[in-house]
């Protein structure tokens, strides 16, 4: 019987797929003998594994590298489910296999939509993406995707037995919610949550803000850090909305944001999921988001749980700022569909699939 676990990513940096792992390693913990394997041993969110969870570093700083050091450890485990995230580490992965021994199995994860990466979060080309997915991914016992969407632009990369991949969404873990006072309280609190990045398009949320006619009344939250940070301070004090907008940084508890803020708002050229979608459904707030590839029209049931807006457009953001006030989305209706992604039941769904494979 199996009791030992290993998740297999680059290192536990502040992202989707990283605080996807950690919960589901937290949770698999009560059960299972749990090993994270880490190119490098860095990130903001390694405090918040359990304590009997183990870190073992491959020491590298280039993926490319690894995969020596991978195969060694891989070769002295034995009975053991290894999980990994997302491509090209996934190759990297499954080659190494390839030198284990055949009483584990190897489940692979994708977090994004890979056609949409392409020129954004890494730079590479379809033909090496179907190549590389199509001739190592076969190797695993499933590939588990985070959304429907995730799933199908996978299979354009995949022409083997595409009954391999399988959809499992990202779980929450719902934490107490904590009071905070410096906030806006007169006004109508706009939250923003995510990586300062291309792909979660900021730029086009500040122009959205700017062409409020009665900016006095709002003000908006963005959390997170990143590559654009300055980039989008200075592009908030050209477009003369500064003096309305905290870039509060990276924050370990979004809890207090959640529950202080009155709106969401994901402004993503693309998603896998969106996480953060479900933590602000969690909290009951009106949501507003991007209708991108893939993930918020399957969180949010095609606008049943708040407004899909096109990509790119700042002008439809502000349309929908302003008819969301007026639109009554039930806060418990919004916390109900939040519990679809509780960790209990995406823990056991991910035990359904590898047991059974």
């Amino acid at each position: 019987m199996i009791k030992n676990i290993y998740f297999v990513i680059p290192d536990l940096r502040c992202g989707g797929a990283e605080k996807v792992f950690i919960n589901l390693a937290n949770s698999f913990s009560k059960n299972y003998s749990i090993k994270f394997i880490l190119l490098e041993t860095k990130g903001e969110l390694i405090d918040d594994l359990n304590e009997n969870i183990e870190i073992i570093s491959l020491d590298v700083n280039r993926m490319r590298f690894s995969i020596f050091k991978l195969i060694k450890i891989l070769k002295n485990i034995r009975n053991s489910y290894v999980i990994s995230a997302m491509w090209p580490l996934n190759c990297i992965v499954m080659i190494s296999s390839i030198f284990s021994s055949k009483s584990n199995k190897f489940f692979l994860t994708e977090h994004v939509n890979l056609s949409k990466s392409i020129g954004v979060d890494f730079y590479s080309n379809k033909i090496v993406l179907f190549l590389t997915v199509s001739f190592t991914y076969f190797l695993s016992n499933k590939i588990i995707c985070v959304s429907d969407g995730v799933r199908k632009d996978l299979e354009k990369f995949y022409i083997f037995n595409k009954t391999k991949l399988v959809t499992i969404y990202n779980p929450i873990i719902n934490k107490s919610p904590i009071k905070n006072k410096n906030f806006e309280n007169s006004k109508i609190n706009i939250l923003s949550v995510g990586t300062l990045k291309t792909q979660k398009d900021h730029s086009t949320l500040l122009k959205a803000f700017s062409l409020l006619k009665n900016k006095s009344n709002f003000h908006l939250n963005i959390v997170g850090d990143g590559p654009l940070k300055n980039q989008l301070i200075k592009l908030s004090i050209n477009l003369n909305i500064k003096k309305y907008i905290t870039f509060h940084g990276f924050q370990k508890n979004t809890n207090q944001f959640y529950q202080n803020n009155d709106i969401f708002i994901l402004s993503s050229i693309y998603e896998g999921f969106g996480n953060v979608l479900v933590e602000a459904l969690s909290f009951g707030l009106k949501i507003i988001s991007t209708n991108c590839q893939n993930g918020p029209s399957e969180i949010l049931s095609n606008g049943k749980y708040g407004i899909l807006v096109p990509i790119k457009n700042p002008q439809k953001i502000t349309e929908a700022i302003y008819n969301i006030q007026n639109k009554k989305f039930d806060p418990k209706f919004l916390k109900l569909r939040s519990e679809d992604f509780q960790i209990d039941l995406i823990t056991n769904k991910y035990l359904n699939i590898m047991q059974s494979s």
